[in-house]
């Protein structure tokens, strides 16, 4: 570098350069899908001005890190908090004692919809374990925006772009109760969102939640800064072992309605009518296995009173699906969670095959029979009674495979033979009536395919 002009620089103006070209006003996103060859995943392409030479990264890597913020993009359901935050510091490397302010952006939610129920999830159940990052971060916090996308109103405040929450995690009770009144004054006080409405009331915990972060915090600062990457099996464990507040329901406006009316409340809020996949194990690496709810079920976690109100209404009014392929077939599988916790609750059960397997419509006709064949010999390999036996608190367990839109075979296996000719006979009107108005190209690669399923 000594014959770089740049080197011969006084060290207060390169200084000064670094920062005219390093710092940035904005946060920097870090997204999984960045790996760069080597597996050295790093931020983009704003650290290659650090890997220009060994002194140029020495002088102004720290000045990087720790100037800027980071903001990892999450909520995907497939791993918590914790876990991710743990990806990002395994993305950084060696360069994680530098970085300094960090924020997880959980993207934009409609306010209005179920799905705002993950909201709720992420802050009751997640956000109060993030506590021991106090120790290696200055700070860390949680955004989400909301809009109304479902609402029919006109109202400027969520037509420009929505509402955004900015959340503190080393300050969650105050920052979590200002975010509420946030959404409340926004929405001019109308409880719209059952989960919103009753967050103030039930969330009192959060003052001892933010005592226990101090704890873990002291903790982490007593024993010094771990900056290993870890599997977070410890920190997860008790996220899925956390108790059930027992916190009066009649302080609560929703706890003084009818019971008729709350019923209906759950119904709404619980009740979907798309299947929901009962998915009890997870993979996010290749070191550990974790468990996992369906994440409706964290509305649960409110109150024990709100549990037994409507847990029951949730696993017997939904349908659940799993993989067809792994249901039975080793010990840790959906069986095991139709064998514990609230599992016995669940009466309906759809397998699903071949959902990564679709119809290879523009192949030839060949290929289509053979796909037809491949179907009719899974269907012939159903064991019904010991599929039953498995699951012997089931009122409904099917199996099902999409050969294409609007071609379902939905086999119920209590009553198997039958299901299976109305389901046959189902399939032979839609190719019928694909032919008439005709898409006869469609049709006829699915006629192909549905004629070994014809013999059955």
């Amino acid at each position: 570098m000594d014959d770089w002009p740049f080197r011969k620089l006084a060290a207060e103006l390169r200084n000064k350069i670094w920062e005219l070209v390093l710092i940035h006003e904005d946060p920097i996103f870090v997204r999984s899908s960045v790996e760069p060859p080597g597996s050295r995943t790093k931020p983009e392409h704003l650290t290659a001005l650090l890997q220009v030479c060994k002194e140029s990264k020495n002088e102004c890597s720290e000045m990087f890190y720790a100037s800027n913020t980071f903001i990892l993009e999450s909520f995907s359901g497939a791993s918590s908090l914790d876990e991710d935050l743990r990806r990002f510091i395994h993305k950084l490397g060696n360069n994680v004692p530098l970085v300094k302010r960090v924020i997880i952006s959980a993207g934009t939610i409609d306010v209005l919809h179920r799905d705002s129920s993950c909201f709720y999830r992420i802050c009751y159940g997640e956000l109060d374990l993030l506590g021991h990052w106090r120790s290696r971060l200055s700070s860390l916090r949680f955004e989400v925006r909301f809009t109304k996308k479902h609402s029919v109103e006109r109202n400027t405040v969520w037509d420009n772009g929505g509402l955004l929450l900015d959340i503190d995690v080393f300050d969650l009770p105050t920052s979590f109760r200002q975010a509420m009144a946030k959404i409340s004054t926004a929405m001019g006080g109308k409880t719209v969102n059952l989960l919103a409405m009753e967050s103030k009331i039930h969330l009192p915990q959060y003052d001892e939640l933010c005592a226990r972060q101090e704890v873990l915090g002291e903790a982490t600062q007593a024993s010094g800064p771990d900056l290993s990457l870890q599997s977070g099996v410890t920190g997860r464990k008790r996220h899925f072992t956390t108790a059930l507040s027992t916190n009066p329901m009649e302080e609560s406006r929703l706890g003084k309605l009818a019971p008729e009316l709350r019923n209906r409340i759950w119904e709404s809020a619980v009740t979907q009518d798309v299947l929901i996949r009962l998915s009890t194990l997870i993979r996010p690496n290749c070191i550990s296995y974790l468990w996992r709810r369906p994440d409706v079920s964290w509305v649960f976690k409110t109150c024990k009173q709100i549990h037994v109100e409507c847990a029951d209404m949730f696993y017997d009014n939904n349908t659940f699906h799993v993989d067809a392929n792994t249901f039975g077939t080793c010990t840790d599988n959906p069986l095991t969670m139709l064998a514990t916790r609230d599992g016995p609750k669940t009466k309906n059960l759809t397998m699903r095959g071949f959902d990564d397997f679709p119809l290879p419509v523009g192949s030839s006709l060949h290929d289509n029979l053979a796909y037809g064949q491949m179907i009719a010999e899974a269907i012939q390999e159903l064991e019904p009674e010991k599929l039953l036996a498995l699951a012997p608190n089931l009122r409904h367990l099917s199996w099902q495979v999409t050969i294409y839109k609007g071609v379902t075979l939905d086999v119920d296996l209590r009553h198997y033979r039958e299901s299976l000719r109305m389901n046959v006979a189902k399939a032979r009107e839609v190719v019928a009536d694909w032919k008439q108005t005709g898409d006869r190209y469609v049709a006829r690669h699915i006629e192909q395919a549905l004629q070994p399923i014809y013999a059955l």
